[in-house]
């Protein structure tokens, strides 16, 4: 995807609004099974980008249907946990300083809630 190279090859460190609109947008329509390989690639090189963005209040809902979207896939599951499982642990450490936004925090409470019930709902409020 032209988006992950533009963004890693500007070294940013962090994604702007428009870059999470634009992968929102492109993982709405779902996943073809001839890209899974492909997803899971881009989520492989772009997981710091988005588990950071969850710190960011006016980012965090939004990043968060992206994720929903690799975390509930039931062929790209298995292999997202996996990819995920370290930087998720750090981004939760960073998540609950006493100084990271209370609305975050709640976002993340909500998400961990879906993905210990097993409930993807996609298009509302995580």
């Amino acid at each position: 995807m032209a988006l992950k190279e533009t963004i890693l090859d500007l070294q940013l460190e962090n994604l702007e609004w428009s870059h999470i609109e634009i992968f929102d947008a492109c993982v709405k329509t779902g996943f073809k099974n001839n890209e899974l390989d492909s997803w899971l690639h881009i989520l492989n090189k772009m997981k710091n980008h988005f588990l950071i963005s969850l710190c960011y209040r006016d980012y965090s809902l939004t990043t968060i249907k992206i994720l929903k979207r690799f975390f509930f896939h039931k062929e790209l599951q298995s292999d997202v946990i996996r990819e995920c499982t370290d930087i998720f642990i750090k981004t939760l450490a960073l998540l609950y300083q006493p100084d990271t936004d209370t609305e975050c925090k709640e976002n993340m409470r909500e998400f961990l809630e879906h993905l210990h019930d097993g409930t993807a709902d996609y298009d509302s409020s995580p």
